[in-house]
């Protein structure tokens, strides 16, 4: 038997800790309120719930649930998810979670909970020493071919003057990509706070694509808590060079990884399925891939018609 309860986020830490196998950022942040709910056992925490929403996306709840090996396939979870919707303050129009991809079990509740995937992401790390003379030379081919066509490859520490529109550039191409989970309307502060003003921003390692001095793309790499370890940023083009994404992809990447090598530096990878033309490029190079995770949704607002 089993009794579930509302909770506090920090009342669950040695709950977590002791299964070991939560990821942290299906739970942090934590400075977000949402609510948190337990399934308890003769006073012992068997499996847990939370909830929270971003700035930047509040028309979407995420949960996190996890149950504890030994006490799954008692609809726990099940009962987790409707006590936590239940403690929303107002009805969310939509539910989101992510998990594993190798995970069967939780893949099976979401889809039995009425979930429905949007969106694979890739995870997986480079080690720069081991990319292919040749492909660094396709990469170098791309930026000549690019400037054929009036299109240089610049870095915002060049041109500073340019800082407020990457920043808006960051915001389209965001939105682009998230299609399926549109953001508020932002400001110029916002855009700046959101993509360009964190420890991790480098204006170095900020690679802009210019036709003349029109801004056309942006791609970058981000610091990380490691010193051997960079991480690959946002990459995009704007609708008005359709027939050179793929040149611009593949010089932004070139750019990239000449960045890293030259800091000796490993690169994180994080892509969404939904950039196609990165994926195809990055398949071609050397990647250490982990787990992809998957993104489910629910429309609340479809269910209760």
């Amino acid at each position: 038997m089993h009794q579930i309860e509302t909770t506090d986020l920090s009342d669950l830490n040695d709950f977590l800790q002791v299964e070991g196998s939560v990821r942290v950022r299906d739970w942090l942040p934590a400075d977000i309120d949402g609510p948190a709910v337990a399934a308890l056992s003769r006073d012992q925490v068997v499996a847990a719930a939370r909830a929270y929403r971003t700035w930047l996306h509040p028309q979407r709840w995420r949960l996190a649930i996890f149950v504890s090996p030994d006490w799954r396939r008692r609809r726990i979870g099940a009962d987790l998810l409707r006590a936590l919707v239940g403690e929303l303050p107002e009805r969310a129009p939509e539910l989101q979670a992510a998990v594993v991809a190798t995970d069967t079990a939780a893949i099976g509740f979401l889809d039995h909970a009425g979930f429905v995937p949007v969106m694979t992401t890739r995870l997986g790390s480079l080690d720069v020493s081991t990319i292919p003379v040749v492909w660094r030379e396709r990469c170098t081919n791309a930026q000549h071919l690019l400037e054929r066509h009036g299109i240089r490859i610049d870095t915002l520490e060049s041109r500073p003057e340019l800082f407020e529109d990457t920043a808006l550039l960051h915001d389209m191409i965001y939105r682009d990509q998230h299609a399926w989970d549109q953001p508020r309307t932002t400001t110029p502060e916002d855009r700046i706070d959101l993509f360009m003003n964190d420890v991790e921003f480098d204006p170095a390692m900020q690679f802009l694509a210019l036709k003349g001095n029109e801004l056309c793309a942006p791609a970058s790499l981000r610091h990380t808590q490691r010193l051997d370890r960079l991480d690959f940023g946002w990459i995009g083009t704007v609708d008005v060079l359709p027939k050179h994404r793929e040149l611009l992809y593949r010089a932004f990447r070139g750019c990239c990884l000449d960045a890293a090598i030259r800091r000796n530096a490993c690169i994180d990878i994080e892509i969404d399925h939904v950039v196609s033309i990165a994926n195809a490029i990055v398949d071609e190079i050397p990647v250490r891939w982990d787990d992809a995770w998957l993104t489910y949704v629910r429309n609340e607002e479809l269910r209760h018609e």
